[in-house]
């Protein structure tokens, strides 16, 4: 299944505003009752996606429509940009060349549940910009799923717009992950109407993801509690997490925490990181070692460094 477009540029879905504007006037939203439009793309139902390759890449996703904040109430809408349900289990599922913006919820849910591993997902050149909640999530692995996960040359900007609770850029659940080249900026770096301050992290790998093998490099943060977290809670346990050439700053918690003390073989190298709130470069924790980690701007950026002054990821 290949939905692809001319280009990122020619190619717009957006919701319909008029089927939203009905149910708004006529009191439904009030009630209680109001329609709402949810996910832009979808493969979901059991048994519909279970085995075949997806690939959808060149075209914007744009829920702009959907979020009205001037109006007395917004519309309920928590849709995601793209998500795959629980119906996709196994193939090869790409998402390239895209933007997605004014997204009520995350800008791609993999929405692994009920025994369903999502293994083999390879997400690149995308632009997501102004999410509810989080740029990229995924949802808990599954025995030994959830392997393959790929992130690459991609910017999140803006993320929890509109959310009052957690909302990382990448939130993580895999067993094995790459992220490269990754641009990460909060909401909270912003002074935009309804901004809420982003509460977690840039990069989050959750305890329930078992990372067995994970390699991050080339990543800019901006704005966020922590920039990367590194988190392992009871018996879960994280492995061989390689952190390497990062640029991280106006963080309030730590640059890099590694939380937890179920953690081993992990390596945090080749960084910067850089806050003027009086808080630690690194949050160690057991099982990582550190090397070349440099507390304050980078060669080539100014005392407050901005994402204006940062290389955007390359471009296709």
């Amino acid at each position: 299944l290949h939905l692809v477009g001319e280009s990122r540029d020619g190619v717009l879905l957006v919701p319909d505003i008029e089927y939203l504007e009905a149910n708004f006037n006529d009191g439904d939203f009030q009630d209680g009752k109001g329609k709402r439009l949810a996910h832009m793309i979808n493969l979901s139902g059991s048994g519909v996606f279970e085995f075949v390759d997806v690939s959808v890449q060149n075209m914007t996703l744009d829920m702009k429509s959907q979020a009205i904040y001037y109006l007395p109430v917004t519309y309920n809408v928590v849709g995601h940009g793209v998500r795959v349900g629980t119906g996709w289990r196994e193939g090869q599922f790409k998402v390239n060349h895209v933007t997605m913006k004014n997204i009520g919820g995350y800008g791609v849910g993999i929405q692994d549940r009920n025994g369903h591993p999502k293994n083999n997902m390879t997400l690149t050149n995308l632009h997501i910009e102004r999410t509810g909640s989080d740029g990229i999530d995924t949802k808990n692995a599954s025995g030994e799923g959830n392997r393959n996960l790929v992130i690459r040359d991609v910017t999140v900007k803006d993320i929890g717009y509109t959310d009052t609770g957690a909302a990382p850029a990448l939130d993580i659940r895999y067993r094995t992950v790459i992220i490269e080249r990754v641009k990460l900026i909060s909401a909270g770096s912003r002074t935009l109407p309804n901004g809420k301050r982003n509460n977690i992290a840039g990069i989050n790998f959750r305890p329930e993801g078992n990372v067995l093998n994970a390699r991050v490099s080339d990543v800019y943060a901006k704005g966020f509690t922590t920039a990367i977290h590194l988190h392992s809670a009871g018996e879960h346990e994280h492995k061989n997490i390689h952190v390497s050439n990062f640029k991280v700053h106006d963080y309030s918690h730590a640059g890099v925490c590694v939380r937890g003390t179920n953690h081993s073989g992990h390596t945090i190298s080749d960084g910067y990181a850089y806050s003027d709130r009086g808080t630690p470069l690194v949050h160690p924790g057991k099982g990582v070692t550190i090397t070349n980690v440099i507390e304050g701007p980078w060669p080539g950026a100014t005392t407050r460094p901005t994402e204006e002054g940062n290389p955007s990821p390359q471009s296709p």
